[in-house]
């Protein structure tokens, strides 16, 4: 019960998505390790440093030109594909709040 507990706190915290957690928590059974030790040992911990998913967004955005003129042309929709593509660079590890918030505020730079 104190490594779910732990686990939950780390969730919680936002060092670990639910994908993550979960890849933990099967870890955890399997070996009988504490979460901590787990996550930093798969390297799970999330991924919200602003500079580095910064950085991915900026390099899906250049890769996906045609997505972003799609974007700018006004289907917007196309923003889920972008946010997709960067998750997928990051391995799923990126804070997809801190996703969120640079690509509103790069594809804003292309409205401007």
């Amino acid at each position: 019960p104190e490594d779910l507990a732990a686990l939950l706190g780390l969730l919680a915290a936002g060092t670990v998505n639910a994908a993550s957690a979960q890849k933990a928590l099967a870890e955890m059974y399997r070996t009988g390790r504490q979460a901590a030790e787990v996550v930093e040992a798969l390297g799970l911990a999330q991924i919200s440093e602003e500079a580095t998913v910064a950085g991915w967004v900026r390099e899906v955005l250049a890769e996906n030109a045609e997505a972003v003129a799609e974007y700018t042309a006004g289907k917007t929709a196309i923003a889920n594909y972008l946010f997709g593509q960067v998750m997928r660079r990051s391995g799923g590890r990126a804070d997809p709040g801190v996703v969120r918030e640079q690509m509103r505020r790069r594809l804003q730079e292309y409205n401007d």
